[in-house]
């Protein structure tokens, strides 16, 4: 092998091994910003459901119920639609 065939092999093995430097560079980018973007979705999906709990929180509470059945017609039960149930053995 000549000092030129040897001097070009060494070229060609430093431009693959730039290529290949820049190609890794370009994916650590890439899965960087998709773990950033799914981190972001994380967290506003983290948020959301801080939210609906407390929205179900608040539709739980008994004046919130109360409110609803009087909304929708419902009212006191009188003593006559009230049935006791007694635990069975």
């Amino acid at each position: 092998m000549s000092k030129k065939q040897f001097s070009q092999g060494v070229l060609v093995a430093i431009f693959g091994l730039a290529i290949a430097t820049v190609w890794l560079r370009l994916a650590i980018i890439r899965r960087t910003y998709e773990v950033n973007q799914l981190d972001l979705s994380a967290r506003n999906v983290s948020r959301e459901i801080v939210g609906l709990k407390v929205q179900l929180a608040k539709a739980k509470t008994p004046s919130h119920l109360e409110r609803l059945a009087r909304k929708w017609g419902f009212s006191q039960p009188s003593t006559e639609q009230l049935v006791r149930l007694e635990e069975q053995p």
